[in-house]
């Protein structure tokens, strides 16, 4: 099961808490005028604004802070009532429940539990003293809903862990293999579609997305089970060299227009894996170099700079609904760093890939130890090469494994071309064909590569390839979800 859109869900709960604080408050003006009670459920009202500004920052942020506002709002309605009614229960029972909804991990919950727990015992301990002598048939029934609703809350995490391990706050461990999608820029050209620069293939989310999302469904039908956004070109810089962006127009307006394209592609995404109809199908949300990712020298030098351009995107990818951000075709160090840095904080697990020239560099000559160290801070969840000749990734695959050492937390992999740049396009000449990629990924799986795909130049058949390989270990491949750092 795919994640909710976390706009969506940052909507939807917010519609909630707004219903609620202001069924509360109505309660209070006419039947108990206590001024703390009216005070409380004013500033639970107004917590509403708050939480979705947060949200767009931080999910992560937002649904925690939202789970403790709730509680320490309704722990004095409990005092000041002097009971513990039915009406509160249940919502103490879904505060938890809100962290699991907004970040799709049963970790959230139980935190959230603790918190909640924390906040409400002991002004609820106070609150029960004032009862009269005696149970009443309405504390029974409370009783009998809070257990009930406990019971409840318990099966949705175990099953939640059992069916999604992938959550965003759970400590990076192995993964098992995961097959990603192929090319999306060069399919799209071999369809007809017009991927002329500066924007490439971001040019189908305007003209032609119905093919976009034709090209997922096809991906997801050969075998992928991790897709990649149409987002390798969706950056404020690119849209700007494209005449896309009124260069007197704000930041926000401008961020409007690069918020239109993101949430279109991952939309057409979430679109192709409900069609799918398959299970357990990731997105991945693409995150480019600002610049064009064969020229190291064109990367901004000033790092503040390559932050907020990747937070930019980052965060939008992260709003849209993404699972996963994927920092691909990195070809220096310091961006590599700047994107990952952005991606984490997102709460959304980060993967990073790295573009190398034929002697296991970075374009920019600087080492894939180099880069390691420099993303390690963010605990990216894999570390990847991508881009790069199918005859190379071997080699390749052995530095990045000495680069990770003895790090069974962060998982690596390969996704390669499957022919070369010719001018301004791509040509197959002197290219794999589907069945040798497949032969060369057997050597990268034996090498340790868990996660495995196609990159310029490769076709959904390349991806179901992989799966035809008879000696090709795929039993993890139709349910590739593992923890998200």
């Amino acid at each position: 099961m795919t994640s909710r859109m976390y706009g969506r869900r940052a909507r939807n709960v917010a519609c909630v808490k707004a219903l609620l604080a202001g069924i509360f408050l109505v309660v209070v003006v006419f039947t108990l005028p206590s001024p703390v009670s009216l005070i409380v459920s004013l500033i639970d009202l107004a917590f509403v604004p708050v939480f979705v500004l947060l949200a767009r920052q931080s999910p992560r942020v937002a649904a925690y802070a939202l789970v403790l506002e709730t509680a320490a709002a309704l722990t004095p309605r409990q005092f000041v009532q002097g009971y513990v009614n039915a009406v509160n229960w249940p919502i103490y029972i879904l505060i938890p429940l809100i962290a699991v909804y907004m970040l799709r991990t049963p970790r959230a919950g139980l935190w959230s539990a603790l918190i909640t727990a924390a906040v409400a015992l002991p002004v609820m301990t106070l609150a029960a003293l004032t009862l009269p002598p005696g149970m009443r048939p309405a504390d029974v029934f409370t009783a009998i809903v809070f257990v009930t609703g406990l019971m409840m809350g318990a099966a949705v995490v175990v099953s939640d862990m059992a069916v999604s391990p992938i959550t965003p706050l759970d400590a990076p461990r192995p993964i098992t293999l995961c097959i990603l999608d192929g090319a999306m820029g060069t399919e799209l050209a071999r369809r007809g579609i017009d991927t002329g620069l500066p924007l490439w293939s971001a040019n189908a989310l305007l003209k032609a997305p119905d093919v976009v999302r034709q090209i997922h469904v096809d991906y997801i039908a050969a075998g992928a089970r991790i897709i990649t956004t149409d987002t390798f070109r969706t950056n404020v810089r690119t849209l700007r060299r494209a005449g896309l962006l009124d260069s007197k127009g704000t930041n926000r307006e401008q961020g409007q227009r690069m918020h239109e394209l993101v949430e279109t592609a991952v939309a057409l995404a979430h679109q192709a894996v409900t069609s799918s109809g398959v299970p357990g199908v990731r997105i991945a949300g693409s995150m480019a170099p600002v610049e064009d990712c064969y020229s190291p020298v064109l990367v901004p030098t000033d790092e503040s700079v390559l932050y907020e351009e990747h937070v930019q995107l980052a965060r939008e990818l992260a709003m849209a609904g993404c699972d996963l951000l994927l920092i691909e075709t990195m070809n220096t160090v310091r961006e590599a760093a700047a994107a990952a840095r952005a991606a984490s904080e997102t709460g959304l697990p980060v993967w990073v890939s790295l573009m190398l020239d034929a002697h296991q560099h970075l374009l920019s000559g600087e080492s894939i130890a180099d880069a390691v160290r420099a993303v390690l801070p963010y605990k990216p969840q894999a570390l990847l090469v991508n881009c790069l000749p199918v005859a190379q990734v071997s080699d390749a695959l052995i530095v990045l494994r000495q680069a990770v050492g003895a790090r069974s937390d962060i998982a690596i992999g390969a996704y390669a071309n499957a022919g070369h740049v010719e001018g301004a396009g791509w040509s197959m000449e002197h290219g794999v064909t589907p069945s040798e990629y497949a032969a060369a990924a057997l050597r990268w799986q034996a090498l340790g590569a868990t996660i495995i795909g196609g990159c310029c130049g490769t076709t959904p058949e390349y991806i179901s390839a992989l799966l035809k390989e008879p000696k090709f270990s795929v039993s993890n491949a139709s349910a590739p979800h593992n923890n998200k750092n």
